[in-house]
């Protein structure tokens, strides 16, 4: 645009993008709409904030990255304001706005193919991974002994350094967008609340206070894992949050429990509300804790298995991996009717 006035309310409009204020951003874009009917950013603009889509600068691929906060199967470019805005570009605004369209579209796509996949986490952990120089962080160190540390206990923990480090750009962003949906809890590990003004790194737990705010996760689903000073808040989240000293030597097992407190049901978790998702949890746990229990009460000599044996092994492996129990145990037990002694299947 070439006037001054609808320059500085695009600006304004812009920021309220920025900062995620995905409504006041809407109302400012329709309000330059209104007097600027010829306006393609306008309309753009308004595809955007109605979408939950902004922007973040990505330095290291020299690019701005799409952001989106919500979920959803609805195509960006079926948007009536998105196609308005095609319908008053520039031949060179044009081109643009249908890659950034696409690239969105791309990354809804990933999404449910992802979660078609029926994979899940159990907690996303939350970090600054590089500091100055491209070095990595303390706390970067930190958050990999406490994915392992997880996994170890048998939980999915998500940690882009370990699950997601050769991808970029759309694909990157779409396995993140599926992991903060995904996770029913966030751990953000900082030992300088300087880190947490970084656009990457708010780009993340804001995202997850916005899942929070709409009820998608549980109140108490984000804590914060500190080293020498106490961090008990996050910006754009009201009173304090639950924090764990990492200096501590019971900070993995307060951690363990934070998890196990807001564990994951995966496929079965869509369906359940969130009155009953933690006490649902809890009841199946004890449920299959107390059938290995009893299980491993009585011991068993490994005998030899059979190339059907261990296929069906194999399969029950992946189904464990994918949190799919039920089928697993469905599994295991047609083994055990043709060899009771396959200590594996128990």
């Amino acid at each position: 645009t070439t006037d001054n006035a609808a320059c500085v309310a695009l600006e304004t409009a812009n920021n309220f993008l920025n900062l995620c204020d995905f409504d006041r951003a809407y109302e400012t874009y329709r309000s330059i709409a209104d007097k600027f009917p010829d306006e393609p950013e306008a309309y753009f603009g308004m595809a955007l904030a109605a979408n939950k889509v902004r922007y973040i600068n990505d330095i290291k691929n020299n690019c701005l990255q799409p952001i989106c906060y919500n979920a959803t199967n609805k195509s960006f470019s079926s948007d009536a304001n998105y196609i308005k805005a095609l319908s008053l570009a520039t031949v060179e605004q044009k081109n643009e706005y249908m890659r950034r369209a696409n690239e969105i579209d791309y990354i809804r796509n990933e999404f449910y193919k992802l979660k078609q996949s029926g994979k899940a986490y159990d907690c996303f952990i939350c970090v600054k991974v590089s500091g100055e120089g491209g070095h990595k962080t303390i706390d970067s160190e930190r958050a990999n002994d406490i994915y392992y540390h997880l996994k170890d206990k048998g939980y999915r923990p998500f940690y882009s350094e370990r699950e997601i480090q050769n991808e970029t750009g759309a694909d990157y962003e779409a396995r993140i967008l599926y992991a903060l949906f995904s996770s029913p809890c966030m751990l953000v590990v900082c030992s300088d609340e300087s880190y947490l003004q970084t656009p990457w790194v708010k780009n993340e737990y804001s995202r997850f206070i916005s899942l929070i705010n709409d009820e998608q996760k549980e109140t108490n689903s984000i804590a914060i894992g500190f080293f020498d000073t106490p961090i008990e808040r996050l910006p754009g989240r009201n009173g304090r949050l639950q924090g764990v000293c990492l200096k501590n030597p019971d900070a993995y097992s307060k951690i363990v429990d934070f998890v196990d407190k807001h564990y994951n049901l995966n496929a079965e978790a869509p369906q359940i509300s969130r009155k009953t998702y933690s006490q649902v949890a809890y009841q199946k746990k004890s449920v299959v804790k107390s059938q290995i229990q009893k299980r491993t009460l009585a011991k068993f000599e490994q005998t030899a298995i059979t190339v059907s044996e261990q296929s069906k092994l194999d399969i029950a492996k992946s189904m464990l991996d994918s949190g799919n129990f039920n089928a697993v145990i469905s599994r295991c037990n047609s083994i055990l009717e043709t060899n009771k002694s396959c200590a594996l299947a128990y």
